[in-house]
């Protein structure tokens, strides 16, 4: 897990995640622990679900680019505590790149492809 410092409203703070451009085709992973066979698609990268029951923000794909970038995250934790329900947890997605409303909250599960 890395702890990289990141910047919010609130200044800086430090996040517990995985990810941190450390990973490769894997099995999904999926809240509360459960793999899930990792469905191979044309192109690699991610497919991330949110917990959240519907909406335009309730899922994302990310590039191989994206999904390997040293700056991209599976945040857990903010400053040694779980994130609060309002921003995300149990885990968001935070994409540098991306607008933030695309770096996903309330992650329920992570599906790796392989190209």
């Amino acid at each position: 897990m890395g702890s990289p410092a990141v910047f919010g409203a609130n200044g800086p703070a430090r996040v517990s995640s995985v990810l941190n451009g450390r990973r490769s085709a894997a099995p999904s992973l999926e809240a509360g622990g459960g793999a899930k066979s990792s469905g191979a698609g044309p192109e690699a990268g991610a497919y991330v679900r949110s917990l959240q029951p519907g909406g335009v923000f309730a899922h994302a794909s990310l590039n191989a680019a994206q999904v390997h970038a040293d700056d991209a995250l599976l945040a857990l934790r903010v400053n040694g505590a779980d994130l609060p329900l309002d921003h995300g947890y149990p885990a968001r997605v935070i994409v540098p790149a991306l607008p933030g409303v695309h770096n996903t909250k309330w992650v329920g599960q992570m599906t790796f492809r392989s190209a």
